[in-house]
């Protein structure tokens, strides 16, 4: 008779763990909805900011090389200056 309690508890407890992982799938609700809006939000935010970070830098290194050769000219201007 323990036999068929154990066999009988073990048959339930193996119903009941197949039932839970068998569950209907709810839809998602708004919250989850906005949340993956955020995220996707997120996600272009970042891209954009990587995008405007290489821009700025080779704007950068462009007006640092005007300001170099605009300096060489003006050394070479005060060099034949001096030399006058």
């Amino acid at each position: 008779m323990p036999y068929f309690k154990n066999l009988l508890l073990i048959l339930t407890l193996a119903v009941s763990i197949c039932g839970m992982g068998c569950e209907k799938k709810q839809e998602e609700g708004p919250v989850e909805r906005a949340g993956k809006k955020v995220d996707a939000a997120m996600e272009e935010a970042g891209k954009r900011w990587e995008d405007s970070k290489k821009e700025i830098s080779e704007k950068a290194a462009e007006g640092q090389k005007k300001l170099g050769e605009q300096m060489e000219e003006a050394g070479k201007q005060m060099q034949e200056s001096a030399d006058n």
